[in-house]
């Protein structure tokens, strides 16, 4: 399962970069603190078929700051983009007084299995928009007694910020989910159609998030 999310990742290396500002925004949201404002967008591009002289879509994640009180927002503008999908993402941007956190999803259509999601969690410096950590879930079926298994899907519904950790909601295709980042490991079977992630004091540790799968 981890050597196909490989091949899948592999699938996304970018062909070039129009300029972001040029794009279609597709989708936004947008969050505040300390007197700065952070959207994260989702922009529609194009590249190349790999084997049809056709243009598919490929959608880019972009994330940007502005400034909305200069007596409290110190920050210097910018934008970063986090990352690229072939279907369409979710996206998710909460701030509070410990940091900002994004989530998205990302995907691509992959031959026997269909529309394969994974959902990216990044900390983000609110100063440079730097990522600090990422989070990668990822779903899959395991067969009872365990075995080869095969691929599944996780997609994004929700990102919510408490004071000491933040909270990852969305739905599951299949019986496990994983975060390929946490070293060492970190994966979890259940049943049910979706998923909450849990990671203790996020903006301050590397912890691994806590799972459960339900209905």
């Amino acid at each position: 399962m981890r050597i196909l999310g490989t091949l899948v990742v592999g699938l996304f290396t970018l062909l070039g970069s129009p300029a972001l500002a040029d794009l279609p925004v597709i989708n936004e949201a947008q969050t505040s603190r300390n007197g700065c404002n952070y959207r994260v967008k989702v922009l529609e591009d194009s590249e190349p078929h790999p084997s049809q002289p056709i243009l598919v879509p490929l959608y880019r994640v972009v994330v940007e700051s502005e400034i909305v009180s200069p007596a409290t927002c110190l920050l210097t503008p910018g934008s970063v983009e986090l990352g690229t999908s072939y279907l369409v993402p979710k996206i998710a941007i909460a701030a509070n007084d410990e940091g900002l956190a994004v989530a998205y999803s990302w995907g691509a259509w992959v031959r026997f299995y269909g529309d394969l999601t994974h959902v990216r969690v990044h900390r983000l410096d609110p100063s440079t928009l730097a990522s600090t950590r990422t989070s990668s879930l990822e779903g899959g079926f395991v067969p009872p007694g365990g075995g080869g298994g095969g691929p599944g899907s996780v997609d994004l519904d929700s990102l919510t910020l408490y004071p000491g950790f933040i909270m990852v909601m969305g739905t599951l295709s299949g019986n496990s989910i994983s975060d390929l980042s946490a070293s060492p490991y970190e994966s979890t079977q259940g049943t049910g159609s979706h998923f909450v992630a849990i990671y203790p004091d996020f903006f301050n540790t590397t912890q691994r998030p806590i799972f459960d799968i339900y209905y």
